[in-house]
């Protein structure tokens, strides 16, 4: 239980952390490629009572994990005009989800132990400076905050389940409510299920509560499976598991690996990458800022970063083995399968540890007291055992975090002297969705990179071949299917530099220029035109059969 001194620290730790994370917000929001996707549902919800893609034509049901669009859907309602309500969007979720999670994260360290008061107050600062001031957050919508709140309401829940006499007690039924509720947040939440009901069921050998926790848990979950079913989708996420045998994130879906073999060798090789470069970001990113790499680089002293790495992973190790033996809780049973879940796919990204970032300070703290008690012992010197240095570590890193976020806001004041604080590769983007909406009709598709952000500006929809918000997906489809498509369905094409990765569309414009005239350029850099497509009978012909076999190649990119 919170005492009354420790609950007043709480509440202007987070006063002040909330008025830090409002003056940070206030610039350059954006929105992380396929992420859009959320706020597109979220616009369907409001405005048609569907959980539907609205920006492609025909608008087929969406099956991405839903809990992040009902929860943002009323600020569309409140702020329906885009991008006016992004601000909203991203800095309003970004406080509550990250606020929330930091008290829960107070709560759950209240119960540690092994550490001192002065040490479980870094460690929160520090998870605090990580997860709610990290770029990622703050400028994105993202389910991970969303998923962290979330899974930490649950941890704490089953704590207290697994104390209470009854199966059948209100913690239980909360606590399988806010594990289904996990999986409606993020498809990762499976992981926190299998590790709390293999934690119930094998460390507590509880079968009742057990068998409670799973019953309530498949019940909350049962609605979207059974919706996701009746449209033909993979029940745990059809975009992870479409991806998940591909060769390479940046390469087609047809490129697949070719057996386990590969697929441990992506395994080691994801391992390294994020101890190497994830780690050192996490915990002392000043030592990864560009100038700092680029001068490492040129004396040939590259090998401190992954050093740094390896030391860090080392210490969360050790803490986490420390922890273990002096008293093991399902955190043991969920980090390694969330760790391993994140292993697997084609891609490495440093935002998959925002919802397990405060566990990794834990552990890491944790690790800095076994290895002091461990020299204590060693070297029969009492001095190591003192919990100073253990602190002097976490307010070095400390520092670090804030040394970071004071540069991500004086970064920030170049944005804020225009009307809506923007990047410039955005406001380029709004200037010509401005011309698009005054000179097209509705029901014209108009072909851009991000066909999600489009809609979200203009409207104007796109078709199933080309729905992905993500450029990257996109530049991996057929250039022939794609220009194929081009011709038969879309109006307009929108070409922007900054992103210029439509298969094949330079190629067909310098080759056929007769066949898209030239009707907006903002003569500047970064430079973006916009093309009317000329439609020539041949073409159209020719692309009715590139068009079928793309979609079939390339799966449900929208789902």
């Amino acid at each position: 239980m919170f005492s009354r001194i420790n609950l007043k620290r709480l509440i202007v730790a987070l006063s002040i952390l909330g008025v830090l994370l409002l003056w940070a917000l206030s610039f350059a929001p954006h929105i992380q490629d396929d992420d859009t996707i959320y706020i597109t549902l979220a616009k369907s919800l409001v405005e048609q009572g569907r959980l539907a893609a609205p920006q492609v034509v025909g608008q087929p049901p969406l099956t991405y994990q839903p809990l992040l669009s009902i929860m943002i859907s009323p600020i569309l309602r409140w702020f329906p005009s885009f991008p006016g309500n992004l601000i909203p969007l991203t800095a309003g979720s970004s406080l509550l989800f990250g606020l929330i999670s930091l008290a829960l994260f107070y709560w759950l360290l209240r119960s540690e132990s092994l550490l001192t008061e002065t040490q479980r107050w870094l460690v929160w600062l520090l998870a605090a400076t990580s997860f709610v001031l990290i770029p990622y957050v703050v400028q994105y919508v993202m389910t991970e905050t969303l998923y962290m709140m979330i899974s930490l309401a649950a941890i704490l829940l089953l704590m207290r389940y697994e104390r209470a006499g009854s199966a059948v007690a209100w913690s239980g039924l909360l606590t399988g409510v806010a594990l289904g509720l996990s999986y409606y947040a993020r498809a990762v939440g499976a992981t926190l299920i299998v590790a709390s009901m293999l934690y119930l069921l094998l460390a507590r050998r509880n079968v009742r509560k057990t068998a409670v926790t799973a019953l309530v848990v498949a019940l909350t979950v049962a609605p979207w499976w059974y919706r996701n079913a009746q449209l033909g989708a993979e029940p745990l996420g059809g975009r992870y598991t479409n991806l998940l045998w591909r060769k390479s994130y940046w390469l087609p879906v047809s490129e697949t690996i070719s057996g386990p073999l590969e697929l441990v060798s992506r395994v080691l090789s994801n391992t390294w990458a994020h101890i190497s470069d994830s780690m050192p970001s996490l915990f002392v990113p000043w030592l990864t800022h560009p100038t700092l790499t680029a001068r490492l680089t040129a004396a040939g002293l590259t090998w401190i970063l992954p050093l740094a790495g390896v030391i860090i992973a080392l210490v969360i190790l050790i803490g986490f083995v420390y922890s273990w033996r002096r008293r093991f809780t399902v955190l043991h049973l969920y980090l390694p399968l969330y760790v391993a879940l994140i292993l697997l796919p084609p891609w490495v990204t440093i935002r998959n540890w925002v919802p397990v970032i405060p566990f990794l300070y834990l552990w890491f703290a944790l690790g800095l007291v076994a290895v002091s008690r461990w020299l204590a012992g060693r070297f029969e010197a009492r001095s190591f055992q003192r919990p100073t240095w253990v602190a002097a570590v976490l307010v070095i890193l400390l520092l670090s975090n804030l040394i970071r976020d004071v540069g991500h806001v004086r970064r920030g004041q170049e944005f804020r002297q225009y009307g809506v604080p923007w990047p410039i590769e955005e406001r380029v983007l709004a200037e010509a969705s401005a011309w698009i909406v005054d000179n097209t009709r509705p029901e014209d598709l108009v072909l851009h990179i991000q066909p999600q952000l489009l809609y979200l500006y203009t409207g104007r929809q796109t078709t199933e071949l080309l729905a992905s918000n993500d450029p990257v997906q996109i530049s991996t489809l057929d250039p022939q299917a794609v220009v194929a498509d081009v011709y038969q369905e879309f109006d307009y094409v929108v070409r922007f530099s900054h992103k210029d990765l439509i298969p094949g569309l330079a190629e067909e414009l310098a080759r056929h220029p007769a066949n898209f005239e030239l009707v907006y350029d903002n003569d500047a850099e970064p430079r973006i035109q916009v093309y009317r497509v000329r439609k020539p009978r041949a073409a159209i012909d020719a692309s009715s059969s590139l068009v079928s076999q793309a979609q079939l190649a390339s799966g449900p990119m929208y789902r």
